[in-house]
């Protein structure tokens, strides 16, 4: 099990064994939290970088869907963490806990939007913080109508 694990979350491993020594750890290779224990606490290992905590968008909202997570903040070499953060005060999506980062990336969640053409009232989906603001119907549409100048390329007026 543990030779599959990667630096930061082998420290948090080595870290919880002795910090919880009669619970059982199991350990979460493509899942969150990374490690859960028998006692129904979840624990997920994040290595800082540049004085920023790293998550996915889908990350984020599992561990808070688990619900009894703490993120063990890790930094590179550490054999116990810096920080011990309760899932719970990340749920309003701070950008900062203390004087960490917060960072979430990956694909946006979707959102639905009204085209704003004044004819259609088509509710599509784009990705969140997009300024896609009309269907994909009315963009064809308007792309039709746009003029584009061709070179006249014959003589005979082909």
């Amino acid at each position: 099990m543990i030779d599959k694990m990667n630096r930061s979350e082998k420290a948090a491993y080595n870290w919880l064994r002795r910090r919880l020594p009669s619970v059982d750890i199991i350990f979460q290779k493509r899942n969150s939290p990374d490690f859960v224990t028998n006692t129904g606490d979840g624990y997920e290992a994040k290595l800082i970088r540049s004085n920023a905590i790293t998550f996915t968008y889908g990350q984020l909202d599992r561990l808070i869907d688990f619900g009894r997570v703490s993120v063990l903040v890790m930094e590179q070499g550490a054999q116990e963490p810096i920080a011990i953060i309760p899932i719970n005060e990340l749920k309003d999506s701070p950008r900062y806990w203390h004087q960490y980062r917060v960072v979430s990336y990956g694909p946006m969640p979707e959102n639905d939007v009204v085209c704003h053409c004044q004819d259609c009232e088509t509710t599509f989906i784009v990705k969140q913080g997009s300024r896609q603001r009309y269907c994909p119907e009315c963009v064809l549409k308007r792309v039709k109508h746009i003029p584009t100048k061709r070179p006249d390329t014959h003589q005979d007026g082909r």
